[in-house]
């Protein structure tokens, strides 16, 4: 699932956007044992099994493994109507009547995930992802070159990021680019704060928060 709105999704599909960012969430509990933001305080990330190990004490340790792994193929997540699925495929989805909701055989167009890909079967996506790497790190300690491969792009006197358009021409600085007018950052780094901080939430760069970082390659 990448953003549209600044188009990820186009990048990912074009070669141009090869890394993501995911915000760590420590589970609170694991194997019915309460986690204390002490435990959490003491994580480490451990190479080896590729997983975040949590020491509880000094003789007791969880490992928490990230949501994808290495190797895992992943859809990329499109519209029905962008990933160009025949609107009269016969699918079954969950349809409303008046009391409750049903699962009926409709036609693609008329399902949410015609316009909403929040809705949409994987097994339908026409492309797909492979996950090549996977690490932790702090969200700052990107560097120019990751913002590179996050969907920072660079023009021939700056950084830009599409969908972060500038209105104000007087006092900003801006570059013209496929019809469109965007904001131009001096350093790679201030284009992938914005970025991240429109996506996430102004909190996820301020706080510093942990991240996994998936590097992956476009195998369809």
């Amino acid at each position: 699932m990448f953003d549209d709105k600044f188009y990820l999704t186009e990048a990912v599909l074009g070669g141009e956007k090869t890394m993501t960012r995911r915000v760590e969430k420590v589970c609170d509990k694991y194997s019915g044992m309460p986690l204390t933001s002490g435990d959490i305080a003491n994580q480490y990330w451990d190479e080896k099994t590729k997983s975040i190990v949590v020491k509880t004490n000094p003789h007791y340790k969880i490992h928490l493994s990230p949501r994808y792994k290495i190797g895992e193929v992943v859809a990329v997540a499109q519209t029905y109507k962008d990933a160009r699925i025949d609107p009269h495929y016969l699918m079954f989805a969950a349809v409303k009547e008046r009391f409750s909701c049903v699962e009926k055989e409709i036609e693609a167009m008329d399902t949410k995930g015609w316009s909403n890909k929040m809705f949409v079967r994987a097994d339908l996506m026409p492309h797909q992802i492979e996950i090549t790497d996977v690490r932790l790190e702090r969200i700052t300690e990107i560097s120019d070159q990751d913002c590179l491969r996050e969907g920072v792009f660079k023009s021939y006197v700056g950084y830009y990021v599409r969908g972060l358009e500038t209105r104000d021409l007087e006092k900003e600085s801006h570059v013209e680019m496929d019809g469109r007018t965007y904001k131009l950052f001096t350093h790679p780094r201030e284009a992938f704060k914005t970025l991240i901080d429109k996506e996430c939430g102004k909190t996820i760069w301020l706080s510093d928060a942990y991240v996994y970082v998936y590097s992956f390659k476009l195998v369809k």
